[in-house]
């Protein structure tokens, strides 16, 4: 298997970040965490999974810090996975073969929104590019950071065997938080 490494931004994220690690541990990704200010637990509760754990000084700028955690990987592919992101399912043989298959191409994972409309309760499934090498892609944009070529274009994309359920926004609260945080 080419080695993967998982890439993680975090901030007070002690409640999601070791649900989020013990997931991908039987995947044996390198994980590499790079905090951007916790008060929290979240430093200490990473350094439980991994001895990777960076910290980068919060500029305001979301693809800074998920391109800095990129250069601190050892592995040219990097998955990235916040922390509020719980592995469901993955192929890593198919993920092998897209890796051959299309190396400078962005995998697009499958991420489970859980919401609730008026009590009913839901699932929204959306694609996100989240598996590149980092020779041919980064991050552009301060906020939605979207993965670019290298050259600032749009990537081939695939889709990808990798389901992730996202527990960001379930609790009213924490969709407020971010969005002002996003403001």
């Amino acid at each position: 298997m080419t080695p993967i490494s998982v890439c993680v931004i975090a901030k007070n994220e002690d409640n999601h970040i070791s649900e989020c690690l013990k997931r991908l541990r039987p995947c044996k990704f390198e994980i590499v965490v790079a905090d951007t200010g916790s008060v929290d637990r979240t430093v200490e509760q990473a350094s439980q999974y991994t001895d990777k754990v960076y910290h980068f000084d919060w500029c305001d700028d979301f693809s800074a810090a998920r391109n800095f955690s990129i250069n601190k990987a050892s592995n040219d592919w990097v998955l990235i996975v916040d922390c509020d992101e719980y592995l469901e399912n993955i192929n890593l043989m198919e993920i092998e073969y897209f890796m051959e298959d299309h190396p400078n191409g962005v995998g697009l994972i499958t991420r489970n929104n859980p919401y609730s409309i008026q009590g009913v309760k839901s699932v929204m499934s959306e694609r996100i590019g989240r598996l590149f090498n980092r020779k041919y892609c980064h991050y552009e944009g301060v906020i939605h950071e979207q993965v670019k070529l290298l050259d600032g274009s749009d990537p081939v994309t695939y889709e990808i065997p990798l389901t992730l359920y996202h527990e960001g926004y379930v609790a009213e609260s924490e969709a407020r938080t971010r969005a002002t945080r996003n403001l």
